[in-house]
């Protein structure tokens, strides 16, 4: 990272390194956000190969970001559809990886895991970034999956019920195709059940996973891109 230190991020990196109290700013954000390349995916699911949380991360903004260009995205909402699949995953640094199943089993558990996740990212994870930072961070990891924007001088994001049209394609607007990564997020997912199943692991789990999340999207249509081709092709 030294050869990188003129960069003014990476000198406030590496400067907080030697601090005392390094576990709390920049470095105690790299830190506890790199516990991510060590936590599991499916993680109470036997699968092969492995992946890790934060190799899902990138994967995600990768195809988010590809979609993007696709679809024709101005360059704020390449931006933040490449961030929000980056980050849109940051608060299971805390809560770890709940498996949707798990998360649908009981009534009101899905809502109080995103409670849990807000509080945790204001408490432990936002006061390590420094106070200009946090705004955008919240917009990508509160309603990840949502389409939205933020307005000139609007205090809060505007959730879309819709997907993002052609009047939201300014960067003006700030948008944001939450569909777009929630369609990435399940294509991982889909890809990692898939490929393990043709690998002969096919526990029942993943076996239902990939035929739902199959069910869900191999008709999608999201911003004008079909998603569904992607499901098809790694059937």
């Amino acid at each position: 990272m030294n050869e990188h230190r003129d960069l003014r991020a990476i000198d406030e990196i590496l400067a907080a390194r030697d601090l005392q109290d390094r576990d709390m700013g920049l470095w105690g954000f790299l830190s506890l956000v790199g516990q991510l390349g060590f936590q599991k995916r499916w993680a109470q699911t036997p699968r092969i190969p492995q992946t890790s949380v934060l190799g899902h991360l990138l994967f995600v903004a990768v195809m988010a970001y590809f979609i993007s260009l696709e679809i024709g995205a101005c360059p704020r909402r390449r931006y933040n559809n490449f961030f929000g699949g980056l980050f849109h995953d940051l608060p299971e640094v805390l809560t770890r990886d709940i498996v949707a199943p798990v998360k649908k089993s009981v009534t009101g558990l899905d809502d109080l895991i995103k409670q849990l996740e807000k509080q945790s990212m204001e408490e432990r994870i936002l006061p390590l970034l420094p106070e200009a930072w946090r705004s955008e961070i919240r917009y990508f990891t509160e309603d990840e999956f949502a389409g939205k924007i933020r307005p000139p001088g609007a205090p809060e994001p505007v959730i879309l019920k819709q997907d993002l049209g052609a009047e939201q394609n300014s960067d003006d607007l700030d948008p944001l195709d939450g569909r777009i990564i929630e369609a990435c997020d399940k294509l991982a997912a889909y890809m990692e059940a898939s490929l393990s199943i043709r690998l002969g692991v096919a526990p029942q789990a993943l076996v239902d996973g990939k035929r739902n999340m199959y069910t869900r999207f191999h008709r999608s249509v999201v911003s004008g891109y079909p998603v569904g081709q992607l499901f098809d092709y790694f059937w």
